[in-house]
């Protein structure tokens, strides 16, 4: 029996949306909605799956702040990010 079957959950956090693909502001709507558009559009053909499935994003959505990651300032998690000193 391999490792993985020996295991059993014991706690199942709620999900959360997984992977943000985000552009910073100062790049103009128009940019931003068109990357957007040509991203998502990549799960419509097999070659554009094959590359989604390689960075693990099977299927890409648009997300809303409010609904997708609004919910993670709940959890505090600020207080493990490590800044780089060097």
């Amino acid at each position: 029996m391999s490792l993985k079957e020996r295991l059993r959950i014991i706690y199942e956090t709620s999900g959360y949306a997984p992977h943000p693909f985000i552009a910073n502001p100062r790049v103009p709507l128009k940019v931003r909605n068109s990357v957007t558009k040509a991203f998502i559009s990549l799960g419509a053909s097999e070659s554009g799956r094959r590359l989604l499935e390689e960075v693990q994003i099977p299927q890409p959505i648009s997300s809303d702040y409010q609904r997708d990651f609004a919910p993670l300032e709940k959890l505090k998690l600020e207080k493990f990010v490590v800044l780089d000193e060097g």
